[in-house]
């Protein structure tokens, strides 16, 4: 019975680190990407890493100063997401979308284009179907 106890007292541990932790490193994540979605995303990510080394991570003097580092590496890996994003943008608004895919058939180019056309995040969902 002890080893059962002792996952109610790390978890308990966990949630009560998570309460008291939470809102400073969204600040930290908001203060980093400038987005409040994103900080918020980003804060769950790393708290959803602290929980799955949760008994790592306890033993550590300053637990949150770890789940700290982690926004911050996750922020810093958005970042360059975006920075892609924001590259591919450019070259699509470039010109470079017209040219053919060598991939796909020509006869597909028309439809491609269409897909193209939407927003982001259906022309994602389209292509992915």
């Amino acid at each position: 019975m002890r080893e059962g106890s002792d996952l109610v007292v790390a978890a308990r541990s966990f949630e009560d680190f998570y309460l008291k932790d939470y809102q400073a490193v969204v600040g930290l994540a908001y203060a980093l990407s400038g987005s409040r979605w994103l900080a918020e995303d980003l804060a769950q990510e790393a708290f959803l890493a602290a929980h799955r080394n949760w008994p790592r991570v306890s033993a550590y003097d300053q637990p949150g100063a770890w789940v700290r580092r982690v926004v911050a590496n996750l922020s810093v890996s958005a970042f360059r997401r975006g920075l892609v994003e924001a590259k591919s943008l450019v070259r699509i608004a470039l010109g470079d979308r017209d040219r053919p895919s060598s991939d796909l058939p020509s006869e597909d180019a028309e439809f491609w284009d269409a897909v193209r056309s939407l927003p982001r995040r259906q022309s994602q969902a389209v292509a992915l179907h």
